[in-house]
């Protein structure tokens, strides 16, 4: 196709094909310099269109492009422009291999390609470096979901994430995949929509999240049903770890550098990834790779996310910690694709967030060696303090599948109107399904980064139910804003899937009988100022982020039977019910140096 020349830097070439060895076709979008040097090549792989200007977002493609190199987007099997069926997550390994030898071997490169990407885009950029192509040198990987299927999005501690995955199967692949299971041409795309807007309907007033079984789900939307198929899936089922990266960081060899939120549903897989990259290199001698977290979520970067604004210098754009993340990328890429390792020379490998000071803090890895690990323990009278109570005692509520606790905020990626980020919490203190814990009010700072445990001693009237657990931080004029949360499934509780298909299957629990949880929350980095409070929440249920348990042992993908659980969280010395923070020494310490914070406090000192 004949190149178009926007302006005298740049030429773009579009449906830009690679023919993959099995007769495949794959087509992308091509920029490139205008320039004689051969360059390296960037190369993103997504499902969500090559001509969508939104993918794009976070990185200026033009910038980077007039810094000297070429970029490629390619839409991957099966979606848009490129030919074939798309089967999400399992064909991007092979088909990643190709992508990047054809880049490498595209006119005007020099042989050398680096990937980029957020969401899916990361996703495909690991898929690929599992192959072990020789091209790969180098990755920039934003918002990844693909340590394992059991650390958000698909599921988490044994639990779906059922809003998250039916509203991407119908928001974000559902219409094209529709449009691609009609006849071609503007009959076919009217019976798509007609289709999609049928579905949208049943978002748009929560029918959707209420459906049961679930496999009675609209069959009119090909991705949602296979979306609806996976929920009937238990969290040790091979096929989650297909293609994922846990247990194979050896075979990563190249360059990477990690973006992620505080409040993105796929923070616990970014993290994981990171730190397994980190081991290997450590192992290996191999430099060590970067990470940024900032108080955004799956979709923004801006400054102000949920219910809270964070400054000016907490955005992508103007990150008071260093440059724009386009420039860090470029820094990133010409360190290891273009030999200027100097530019790292002086470049903290972590940059993280400070929620609460809001302030930038940078250090050589993440978590930081804490200073101490503090042990809250949930108390009788809603008490939340160092030490465990003495006398026997414990906190009942009942949980009714039929009336679920609703999300409010979290790390999450759900549909509208449910908004990630921390949202006050008050509004679902009214219901009696929810126990608070609070500490006394704060005389001094307390920053936690790092993570976050809550381990729970708890009984349920049913054979298998849920337990939900949050980490709140409580401002003087009574806010609860949400800072992390975490579920665990009972009968997930020897094996969230962490532990992969070798590990224990799902069992029931004896009625009655107390059991030890433990709920990941993650982790978080948070500055809980003088005067705050520090809470833990626990109830049964965060709907639609999870599917409610039905309480039966059965699934929802199956079943519609429900029945309610009567729930007794235990605290005393015998059943010591606590939340392990990991407490951080003042900044200038080994745990990180404060970046000044010139005018990102201004909203928090309250």
């Amino acid at each position: 196709m004949k190149p178009e020349t926007p302006d005298a830097d740049v030429t773009i070439v579009f449906d830009a094909t690679c023919t993959l060895s099995d007769g495949t076709v794959l087509r992308a979008n091509v920029y490139a310099p205008r320039t004689d040097e051969k360059v390296p090549v960037l190369l993103l792989r997504h499902p969500y269109s090559k001509d969508n200007p939104f993918v794009m977002g976070y990185l200026d493609v033009f910038r980077v492009v007039r810094a000297g190199y070429i970029v490629v987007i390619q839409d991957v099997r099966g979606r848009f422009a490129s030919d074939g069926e798309f089967a999400p997550t399992t064909q991007e390994q092979a088909d990643g291999v190709e992508a990047v030898a054809w880049a490498a071997a595209l006119a005007g490169s020099n042989g050398i390609v680096g990937t980029w990407g957020a969401s899916y885009g990361a996703e495909t950029q690991w898929s690929s470096a599992l192959g072990r192509p020789a091209a790969l040198k180098s990755m920039v990987t934003v918002n990844s979901p693909s340590h394992s299927h059991t650390r958000g999005f698909v599921m988490r501690g044994g639990a779906h994430e059922l809003g998250s995955r039916l509203g991407w199967g119908h928001g974000a692949v559902g219409l094209e995949s529709t449009r691609r299971h009609n006849p071609p041409g503007a009959e076919g795309f009217a019976n798509a929509l007609r289709a999609h807007a049928e579905v949208q309907d049943l978002f748009d007033d929560d029918k959707i999240f209420t459906t049961r079984p679930l496999r009675d789900l609209p069959t009119a939307e090909p991705m949602l049903t296979w979306v609806a198929e996976s929920l009937g899936r238990d969290s040790t089922d091979p096929w989650r770890s297909i293609n994922m990266t846990a247990g194979h960081y050896d075979d990563i060899d190249q360059a990477v550098f990690v973006v992620g939120g505080w409040y993105d549903v796929f923070l616990g897989s970014t993290l994981e990834q990171y730190r397994g990259v980190l081991e290997h290199t450590k192992r290996a001698g191999l430099p060590l790779p970067h990470l940024v977290i900032g108080p955004w979520s799956h979709t923004s970067q801006a400054d102000r996310l949920g219910e809270l604004a964070f400054g000016t210098f907490s955005s992508a754009f103007f990150p008071g910690a260093d440059v724009g993340l386009t420039e860090q990328h470029l820094r990133w890429y010409d360190a290891t694709l273009k030999g200027r390792t100097e530019l790292l020379e002086n470049v903290p490998p972590v940059r993280i967030f400070v929620m609460g000071e809001n302030r930038w803090r940078i250090m050589n890895e993440f978590p930081p060696r804490a200073h101490e690990l503090q042990r809250w323990y949930l108390g009788a009278d809603g008490e939340l303090a160092l030490q465990p109570g003495h006398e026997a005692s414990g906190s009942s509520y009942s949980y009714d599948p039929a009336d679920p606790v609703p999300t409010r905020g979290g790390a999450t990626l759900l549909p509208p109107p449910y908004q990630p980020g921390p949202f006050d919490q008050s509004p679902l203190y009214e219901r009696s399904d929810v126990l608070s814990f609070t500490s006394a009010a704060l005389d001094e700072d307390v920053t936690v980064i790092g993570d976050l445990e809550v381990t729970l001693f708890a009984s349920s009237s049913a054979v298998d139910t849920d337990f939900v657990a949050r980490l709140c931080d409580v401002y003087p004029d009574g806010r609860s804003m949400l800072i992390a949360d975490g579920i665990i499934r009972a009968s997930a509780r020897e094996n969230d899937g962490s532990l992969g298909s070798a590990g224990p299957r799902p069992s029931p629990i004896e009625p009655g009988t107390v059991y030890e949880y433990r709920i990941d929350l993650w982790a978080t980095a948070n500055t809980f100022l003088a005067g705050h409070r520090i809470r833990v929440d626990v109830t049964s249920s965060s709907n639609p982020r999870w599917d409610p348990n039905p309480n039966t042992g059965k699934t929802a993908y199956t079943s519609a039977e429900r029945v309610a659980a009567e729930q007794t969280i235990f605290h005393d010395a015998a059943h010591p019910s606590r939340i392990t923070l990991p407490i951080i020494g003042t900044p200038g310490t080994e745990t990180g140096r404060a970046v000044p914070a010139s005018d990102s406090t201004k909203n928090e000192r309250q």
